[in-house]
């Protein structure tokens, strides 16, 4: 009978990959940190994500764009949703004023006297929500 030799690593390895997924930990996969469950990374309170629900990278709030408090706008991804890498939600602050002469946000330009649109004069769909279970990629 041959014996066989196994490392200490590949025994780890196989521990790691047979393991049950913990909500309670941002990163599943040991050693592997360009996949997070993404819940546990939240600081926006404009911003929920259900359990199990994961992006492909290192870092989650740099792709939700233009998501500012003072909007309410909110974005809601459920549980067990897989986010691939380079994914970007354009959220409520992109938007821009419907019922004026023009589109065009002059009022950020530097050396213009404009005051920004009111909140109500902005077009606000609501919330952004991705159901349960969704591949965004």
């Amino acid at each position: 009978m041959v014996g066989l030799a196994i490392s200490q690593s590949t025994i780890e390895h196989s521990k790691s990959m047979h393991q049950k997924p913990d909500p309670d930990a941002i990163h599943q996969i040991v050693g592997y940190d360009k996949e997070i469950y993404v819940k546990l990374t939240i600081r926006n309170p404009n911003t929920v994500v259900g359990d199990f629900t994961y992006i492909a990278d290192s870092e989650f709030e740099s792709h939700a764009t233009h998501h500012y408090e003072l909007l309410d706008g909110r974005l809601i991804i459920c549980r067990f949703c897989q986010i691939a890498a380079g994914v970007e939600f354009i959220m409520n602050g992109a938007n821009h004023q419907m019922n004026a002469v023009s589109t065009y946000p002059s009022f950020t330009l530097e050396g213009r006297e404009m005051k920004p649109p009111a909140k109500e004069d902005l077009p606000f769909k609501g919330a952004a929500v991705i159901g349960n279970d969704a591949w965004i990629g």
